[in-house]
């Protein structure tokens, strides 16, 4: 997958020992919910210069995101609350939970995403051990997509297709 890149201003909290951290773009965050399947906090791995680390985006209220910057980072890059950086940045599955499933990748990396009228093995939550055929596969405006699983007796369920993975 590749890396998100985008300029920010690098920032610090003001009271003694705050943290420096940098603010994403709106778009960006759209973007790595969208790759990494998930709303709220997302773990990411970031890169500035030659330094990369795993950090987290995490909310500051009113719809504002935010990723530290460790102190190691800014003194290899010899950066200080102001600098202008160029950041790349990309969900680190390996720190999302069930980053073995294909549900929610970038749809465009990830030819394996569920989809309508793909086979599915529900592995969590109410249906968990259920399988059967996509249907209906909606998005809404929270960004939660659910889908309507056919099973081969007929019988139908709703879940959050994050609980899914393409069966073979």
């Amino acid at each position: 997958m590749k890396p998100l890149s985008f300029k920010t201003t690098l920032k610090r909290v003001p009271e003694k020992g705050g943290w420096h951290y940098l603010m994403p773009p709106d778009k960006v965050v759209v973007t790595l919910r969208e790759q990494a399947g998930k709303k709220g906090n997302i773990p990411v791995l970031a890169t500035i210069g030659t330094s990369t680390w795993p950090s987290t985006i995490m909310s500051m209220g009113n719809q504002q995101w935010f990723a530290a910057v460790k102190a190691d980072v800014r003194k290899n890059e010899q950066l200080s609350e102001g600098d202008t950086v160029t950041v790349k940045i990309t969900p680190d599955f390996g720190r999302l939970k069930d980053s073995s499933r294909t549900v929610g990748q970038s749809k465009q990396d990830d030819d394996k995403a569920l989809k309508n009228g793909d086979k599915c093995k529900v592995i969590k939550g109410t249906h968990a051990g259920k399988s059967g055929v996509v249907q209906d596969l909606k998005t809404s405006k929270t960004g939660a997509v659910t889908i309507t699983v056919l099973q081969a007796d007929g019988e139908r369920f709703k879940t959050l297709a994050k609980n899914a993975i393409v069966a073979n």
